[in-house]
């Protein structure tokens, strides 16, 4: 299955970004920190915690065991942790969230499941998915 872009403001998350993001694949695991200054695609798995100054997608099927912490963060595969974005978080209707989300703006898709609470400064939104696979 194609991964879809998502959007937040009138912009693809995945059209703002000035370089290619570093990704663990399907099939691959990875365990322990990843940190830095970089742009992170997870198709994959990873058992650990993160805290980028960039953003984190988490694609439809990945698995994230652990505590996340970038800019922005978006979501559409199973996260089992706390997820804190420092500037907006994007949540779609196949995620699967156990843990609380904080961020300033925080948008969830009908269909998503969150469990553990949601907490935004500024603004909480619900969206329909507008892009197919």
């Amino acid at each position: 299955m194609e991964d879809r872009s998502l959007a937040l403001g009138n912009r693809r998350i995945l059209d703002r970004l000035c370089q290619v993001p570093k990704m663990v694949n399907r099939g691959q695991k990875f365990i322990g920190v990843i940190k830095g200054a970089e742009n992170y695609l997870v198709k994959g798995q990873v058992e650990g915690h993160s805290d980028l100054r960039g953003v984190l997608m988490l694609s439809e099927g990945a698995l994230w065991l652990g505590d996340i912490t970038a800019d922005i963060v978006v979501v559409r595969g199973t996260v089992v942790g706390n997820i804190l974005a420092r500037d907006k978080i994007e949540i779609s209707g196949s995620a699967r969230i156990s843990g609380k989300v904080e961020s300033p703006l925080i948008a969830v898709a009908k269909g998503a499941l969150v469990k553990g609470g949601t907490k935004a400064s500024d603004l909480i939104t619900t969206f329909e998915e507008r892009r197919l696979p």
